[in-house]
């Protein structure tokens, strides 16, 4: 029971240091003044926490440990998929668009994990992501919201 409290808080360290990491992202906030980014990836401290990321050059050969919803597009060829280091913990992140529902998406990602999945909902100023996950925290992990009409999800595979 310990072993599965400690892989939840480190979930959902990570999923609360990718939702700073996207509303910094979206908000065009990385700049000199609390980060660096080049066009190999970026670096960034917000209230203490430092998060980075260094860009994959090839996406179509990385291993998300669970499939890509159909029909879907990564936002940026050269910047989607990435190696992220937050705090101590490290993952691979890879960052999707498609014309479809978020809640299609979400159905998707809710068959795919099984009856093994659970759901959480989290606000960060005008987008409201809706987590889906393992129960036992072991394994990717899928963030489902809607920007500008277009249902945009997220990835995140741990790696340590």
């Amino acid at each position: 029971m310990k072993k599965y409290l400690i892989v939840a808080g480190i979930l959902i360290i990570l999923a609360g240091g990718f939702w700073l990491y996207s509303s910094l992202r979206s908000n065009s906030s990385i700049n000199s003044s609390i980060g660096t980014s080049t066009e190999n990836g970026f670096s960034f401290t917000k209230n203490g926490k430092t998060i980075s990321a260094e860009y994959v050059s090839d996406p179509s050969k990385v291993d998300l440990g669970i499939s890509i919803y159909p029909k879907a597009k990564l936002i940026d060829e050269n910047q989607a998929v990435e190696n992220l280091t937050i705090g101590s913990s490290k993952a691979l992140a890879a960052t999707y668009t498609t014309k479809d529902s978020r809640g299609k998406v979400e159905s998707f990602y809710l068959d795919e994990i099984g009856s093994d999945a659970i759901t959480v909902e989290a606000i960060d100023g005008s987008f409201t992501y809706k987590t889906i996950k393992p129960k036992t925290g072991i394994g990717s992990f899928v963030n489902v919201w809607v920007d500008h009409g277009a249902t945009l999800f997220t990835i995140i595979k741990p790696t340590k």
